[in-house]
This record gives structure tokens, C-alpha cells and sequence, in this order.
């Protein structure tokens, strides 16, 4: 994340998840965390956005959530990334 503006500010970095291949429907993206983040002028700033896995169950067809195992896509502000839950 970085300030390229004459001063000081403060943005919203959102994370959202999505499973392309999932075996269930699910949504395009879910945000599922965000994190504020306060930089001065020309300053930048790695951050980390922190979230539960349980965020990511889906209630199937008998009405119990379930994480779907699989690949998973997150983006974080504009960076992506992937992660397999197993």
C-alpha cells in the first residue's frame, strides 16, 4: 500500500475471497476482513489482513456449514494471491 498524494490520509484495504471451482454454488467474492491503514505523504506500508477460516463455510444442503476443500483466490486491495484448504 502506498500514499502517493501530497499528504497524509487514511484507506480501507478489503480482502475477499472467492473458490473458482467450487462442488457447491457459491458467490463470485466474499470479503471476509479489511484493515485500515494510515499513511503519511509518500509513505508505504505492507499489511497483513487476518480473517477466520470458518468465514469461508457454506450451508449445504442439509442445512450444516461446511468449508469446501479446494483452491481458493483472495485478493487483498489490488494484490492476489491463492491458498488450498486441505
Amino acid at each position: 500500500m502506498a500514499n502517493t498524494g501530497g499528504g497524509a490520509g487514511t484507506t480501507i484495504v478489503p480482502m475477499y475471497v472467492r473458490q473458482p471451482a467450487s462442488p457447491v454454488p457459491t458467490p463470485d467474492a466474499r470479503r471476509v476482513g479489511f484493515t485500515r491503514v494510515g499513511l503519511t505523504a509518500g509513505q508505504s506500508k505492507q499489511v497483513e489482513v487476518v480473517f477466520r477460516l470458518s468465514q469461508l463455510a457454506l450451508t449445504i444442503g442439509d442445512g450444516l456449514r461446511e468449508i469446501a476443500r479446494g483452491w481458493y483466490e483472495a485478493v487483498v486491495g489490488a494484490e492476489k494471491a491463492a491458498f488450498t484448504v486441505r
